[in-house]
């Protein structure tokens, strides 16, 4: 197999994000959807943009590995022993997505061993592109493919002061599984990526989430990138995608912008 440098990865990831996301982009505020068996939401989109993503992926690289979050007909048996693998979630937000709001996008990330090689998470809405590979820094383009193309070297806000305006952002179900001191702002903006990539351009503290592996797998890799922590909140070890590809499910993990901000999180918030 032909030895392509991380930057082909992403660059190839960037291209077909962006392509595939018109599907969603022209269901948008007009989006149809089904309860899946876990009671979880699927559009039309989803399905079109992963089967459009798997088959790039597939004709580009045959021999690779492929774990979408939706099971799709033609799928090849997935092991996760694949020495490369390409997580998708087609649309993260899908909620958000049909219900009319602007905070989903399109997540594409590439494991080789186990280990993250590139990342891209796009927001069509927003044409905010976020995107990271092993030997270069986390990226924010804004307006990807137009004249007006910018590229951005994003950092989480090294050293924060957690007060009433500090951003933490949770999911919709937090409250049923935690109370919180936290002295700042509680938000939810229906996306896990979204969160992540808020908080990898210095936008935010934290965040909570307990997620499955393809919410998170470019996102994770991508805020670590820019400095940021993905810890277990029982443990307080880092969250290594590797250890969740056969079951997906993840558990409670806290995003932070530093280790002490993760400590600090953790002390403001209590399990129901």
């Amino acid at each position: 197999m032909i030895d392509f440098p991380d930057e082909y990865f992403v660059t190839f990831a960037r291209d077909i994000v962006v392509r595939a996301s018109s599907e969603a982009t022209s269901r948008f505020r007009h989006a149809s959807g089904w309860l899946k068996d876990n009671r979880s939401l699927v559009t039309e989109a989803d399905i079109k943009i992963q089967r459009a993503l798997r088959d790039e992926i597939r004709n580009n690289f045959p021999e690779h590995g492929f774990l979408g979050e939706e099971k799709l007909k033609g799928d090849k048996v997935f092991t996760g022993e694949e020495e490369w693998i390409w997580i998708v979630d087609p649309v993260d937000g899908t909620d958000s997505f049909a219900s009319g709001l602007p905070v989903w996008g399109v997540s594409v990330a590439l494991l080789h061993n186990g280990e993250p090689v590139m990342g891209v998470f796009y927001m069509p809405i927003l044409e905010e592109l976020y995107h990271a590979t092993r030997d270069g820094e986390a990226m924010l383009t804004l307006k990807p493919g137009q004249e007006a193309e910018e590229n951005i070297v994003i950092h989480v806000d090294s050293n924060p002061e957690l007060h009433r305006r500090s951003l933490f952002l949770v999911p919709s179900t937090f409250h049923r599984s935690f109370t919180s001191d936290f002295q700042g702002k509680q938000r939810t903006l229906g996306s896990i990526a979204a969160h992540m990539c808020v908080l990898a351009r210095g936008g935010g503290v934290a965040s909570i989430m307990k997620a499955k592996v393809w919410d998170l797998a470019a996102s994770l890799f991508i805020l670590q990138k820019a400095g940021g922590v993905v810890l277990d909140i029982e443990t307080g070890k880092p969250a290594e995608l590797k250890n969740y590809l056969e079951d997906p499910q993840m558990p409670w993990v806290i995003s932070a912008s530093s280790k002490e901000v993760y400590s600090r999180i953790k002390n403001c918030i209590t399990s129901r």
